[in-house]
This record gives structure tokens, C-alpha cells and sequence, in this order.
């Protein structure tokens, strides 16, 4: 379906944010891509097909190496990986770049840049503050500036499917997401 079909207008009240939201009648696009020709490049096929309407674009994609994702990761200029201060997701840090150094030789192509994004981190507990320590001695210069706490008005917002910046626009949630929209416009 083109984008412009299925674009929702001034999602969440914002004039200027169009959401193109998923549902389960995605479920069978694996099974639908498969049987195209270049279809690892469907998704910045219809991206490109956009190109002016929108200043910034984000894909949001699960934790792994689907067709889907490919696609995804094909359409990008810039990669941000949020990432859990626990041991699953600095794991999982490893096999994205795993990932990534393998469309790399297979599609010749990579990220102009890479932003790792600390997300959920409560400076309490000494679990999250080892593994963000581990984060940035290990990715270093990739690791954002930014990190993101953790924070109960992120999940009020989803409760009321409102931004943080409309249920609680004075919390550290909202803080932090304007300091990482602020350091990504400078990247």
C-alpha cells in the first residue's frame, strides 16, 4: 500500500508527525517480500518515493535480522540502537554488529553513522550502572551522549498514547528525549 494511504495525519495532535503504524496484517510481509525481486529493498524503495516530504524519518524494528529488518536497515542514513543496561542487550549489541558486518559484504552498504542510546537506566542500581559502563568502554565513541532514564512517565504517556511532552512535560522522560532530539539534529 503506498505511503501516502496509509500515513496517519497529526498523530497524537502534532501537526508536523505522520505515524505509519503497524498491525497484524503485516504479519504475512516475510511470506510477501519474499517473492519479490530486489526485496531486501522494497522498504527505501517506498521511502525514496518520500523523499522531501519528509525532514526525518524513523523506522522503528525489533531486536533482529529479519527480512523486514533488512529492509529497514537498507533504507537508513543513520542507525540509533537503544539499548537495556542489562546483559541480554549488551549481548545483543554483539550480534547486531554481527549483523551488520554481514550486509556490509553481502549489500556493500553501512550506516553513515552509528549512535548507541543507553535507554531504562536507573543510576540506583548497580547492575545498570556496570553494564553502561561496559557499553561505553567497549563501543566507546558510538555511545550517545544522551541517555535515557528510567522513568514512570514514559509509561503513563503509553497508558494514555499521549507524548511524555503532553502528560508530564516538566519529568525527567520528557528532559531526556529533548536533549536526544537536540544531539541527534547534531550529528
Amino acid at each position: 500500500v503506498p505511503i501516502d494511504r496509509i500515513a496517519v495525519r497529526g498523530a497524537a495532535g502534532l501537526p508536523n508527525l505522520d505515524v505509519l503504524p503497524a498491525n497484524l496484517a503485516l504479519s504475512p510481509i516475510e511470506l510477501v517480500l519474499s517473492q519479490k525481486n530486489a526485496r531486501e529493498f522494497q522498504l527505501k524503495k517506498a521511502l525514496d518515493g518520500q523523499v522531501g516530504r519528509y525532514d526525518v524519518v524513523v523506522l522503528d524494528a525489533p531486536p533482529n535480522l529479519s527480512l523486514l529488518n533488512l529492509n529497514a536497515i537498507l533504507a537508513i542514513d543513520d542507525l540509533i540502537v537503544p539499548v537495556l543496561t542489562d546483559f541480554l542487550s549488551y549481548d545483543g549489541l554483539r550480534i547486531l554488529f554481527e549483523n551488520l558486518e554481514t550486509v556490509r559484504e553481502d549489500f556493500g552498504f553501512e550506516p553513515e553513522r552509528i549512535g548507541i542510546l543507553i535507554n531504562g537506566f536507573n543510576a540506583g542500581e548497580s547492575l545498570s550502572q556496570q553494564s553502561r559502563a561496559a557499553i561505553e568502554q567497549f563501543y566507546g565513541e558510538l555511545v550517545l551522549d544522551t541517555v535515557i532514564r528510567k522513568n514512570t512517565a514514559f509509561g503513563l504517556a503509553t497508558a494514555e498514547q499521549k507524548p511524555v511532552f503532553e502528560v508530564a512535560p516538566r519529568s525527567k522522560a520528557a528532559q531526556d528525549i529533548e536533549q536526544l532530539v537536540s544531539e541527534l539534529l547534531g550529528i
